[in-house]
């Protein structure tokens, strides 16, 4: 009779896995593709409306020249940002997290983390007018209003016993679907309440 083969692929993350000093892997994040580009459309419109100020205002050949340059270390500016902040990854691990950012790898185990920071802004429209409110209680509720009618931006920072710090910021938050939920789960990780440091 015939021996049945054990699929390699499976076996092989399933040994990776056990020899991973952080455990099992249970989750990835990173940010949102669109807010990338967001950033990117952003630095090319405030880039175009230089140069053509520039062009059609001014009038002047070396103002124009000036503000090209301007305009193009501008755009190279963003497309940068955009791609080293689309490079991060957070990795919830039964044992604790691992971040990488570029080149840059931190790891912290759960019972290491000392305090976990979350900021939001919230920009409320008032019809035409538009107030920013800061909040760093992230996981509490806003009255009706608030919620209603304003456009939330998380930020996390997260500091170990070691002094290692992941700061997750707005970018990086964008790909989270349920800021709360994440807080949440990162505070219940670390076994720490909303506000408390160890």
């Amino acid at each position: 009779m015939a021996r049945k083969r054990r699929p390699v692929a499976n076996s092989k993350r399933k040994a990776s896995a056990e020899q991973d000093p952080l455990g099992k892997l249970l989750k990835v994040y990173r940010p949102a593709v669109g807010s990338c580009f967001l950033v990117i459309g952003l630095g090319f419109i405030i880039g175009a409306l230089c140069v053509a100020f520039a062009a059609f205002l001014v009038n002047n050949t070396l103002v124009t020249g000036i503000a090209i340059a301007l305009a193009l270390l501008l755009l190279i500016g963003t497309i940068l940002y955009s791609v080293i902040n689309y490079r991060q990854r957070l990795e919830f691990h039964k044992g604790g997290l691992r971040y990488t950012k570029g080149r840059a790898l931190v790891e912290i185990v759960w019972h290491d983390i000392i305090n976990i920071q979350a900021g939001r802004s919230n920009a409320v429209g008032y019809g035409p007018l538009h107030v920013l409110t800061r909040s760093e209680d992230a996981e509490a509720r806003d009255g009706l209003l608030t919620e209603s009618f304003s456009d939330s931006f998380w930020d996390v920072t997260i500091v170990d016993v070691a002094g290692q710090t992941i700061y997750l910021n707005q970018m990086f938050m964008t790909g989270v679907k349920k800021p709360r939920k994440f807080i949440h789960n990162l505070r219940n990780g670390a076994g720490l309440q909303a506000g408390e440091v160890r």
